[in-house]
């Protein structure tokens, strides 16, 4: 537990039972003082992923004079490992599934183990982040690329480091498919995008320190375009039916990005294109039947923002000039957040 604080006197004891003993956790094993400052030659455990010279905690001496006084209110700082070990670094949660797996190492290396099990809290989590983690398999806003705050015991003390690649972020929403240019099935009306995810689950007051990483909400799918009919006779026989689509949503910003809708048919309507990490990706052009057009898709929405909707046909280029049979276009879909707390 956090050593004592204000008055209350602190034992040798206390401080070797808090911060380790040379490698052994037994109370018997030898150590000095002095071992504790950053710079004595014993003091192996300093420096984790960009993180260089962390000291044992916040205001005990790295060199020079040390005593007992300077240890009220200190405690063990473990580092957990989010800038080193993973590859597929889907949705994680950070205690279930780092720390509970090991994957974590103390400032100082005077300490082998922490129960997950039996630990009751009241110790100091760096939790460094240094590579990318994204959203995958998620459907809504509420889903996230990475999860911190949830599960630790009660009295624990967040350190959260964005390293320089760090990347934390949601997926993006897929575009709408366009509107066919008939009634038929799947119809007229274009399809809405879907919603992008969030990147970050924090508890209520923990703060970042940031080194140029990045936190990437998830856009959201733009709206697909509306398709349209017309029945132009023109003295013709049979009738010379006009149809085109409209064009598909683009996709969202985020990792994974958004996948493109598909144009409607009818006219040569156009997909939307699939975002990509940088950016919302195109809606897709309307399609076009000799005088009979459909309308646009929507763009894809980037960091933190909705996807637009497809084109109306009363303000964009889209829309069937007689005004026969035309349809809706799909609504852009919601974004994701980059940081959402609970």
């Amino acid at each position: 537990m956090t050593l004592p604080t204000g008055e209350s006197p602190v034992s040798f004891s206390q401080i070797r039972d808090e911060f380790g003993t040379a490698g052994t956790d037994s109370a018997t094993a030898p150590v000095r003082l002095g071992q504790y400052r950053r710079d004595d030659s014993s003091f192996t455990n300093k420096n984790f992923g960009t993180l260089t010279n962390l000291p044992l905690d916040t205001g005990i001496p790295t060199s020079g004079s040390i005593n007992v006084d300077v240890f009220h209110g200190k405690k063990l700082n473990t580092v957990v490992d989010l800038y080193e070990t993973g590859s597929s670094n889907y949705n994680h949660n950070v205690k279930t599934d780092r720390f509970d797996a090991g994957n974590y190492d103390f400032v100082g290396g005077y300490r082998d183990s922490l129960s997950p099990s039996t630990w009751q809290g009241g110790k100091k989590m760096i939790v460094h982040i240094n590579k990318t983690f994204s959203s995958t398999g998620a459907s809504n806003q509420n889903d996230v690329a990475l999860t911190i705050g949830d599960g630790w015991p009660a009295n624990t003390e967040f350190q959260i480091d964005l390293g320089s690649s760090a990347v934390v972020v949601g997926k993006g929403g897929d575009g709408g498919n366009g509107g066919a240019g008939t009634d038929e099935s799947p119809g007229f009306n274009g399809q809405n995008g879907g919603n992008g995810t969030s990147a970050l689950a924090l508890e209520t007051g923990m703060t970042i320190n940031s080194n140029a990483g990045l936190i990437i909400a998830g856009g959201g799918g733009g709206g697909g375009g509306a398709g349209a009919s017309q029945d132009d006779e023109n003295g013709i026989f049979p009738a010379d039916n006009d149809e085109a689509g409209g064009g598909g949503g683009g996709g969202g910003r985020g990792l994974p990005a958004g996948a493109g809708g598909s144009g409607g048919s009818g006219g040569s309507a156009q997909n939307g294109s699939a975002g990509s990490l940088s950016a919302g990706g195109e809606g897709g052009s309307h399609g076009v039947d000799d005088e009979c057009t459909g309308t646009e898709g929507g763009n894809g929405g980037g960091n933190g923002s909705a996807g637009a909707d497809g084109d109306p046909r009363n303000t964009g280029t889209g829309g069937n000039p007689s005004g026969n049979a035309d349809g809706n276009p799909g609504e852009g879909g919601a974004a994701g957040s980059q940081i959402i707390y609970f």
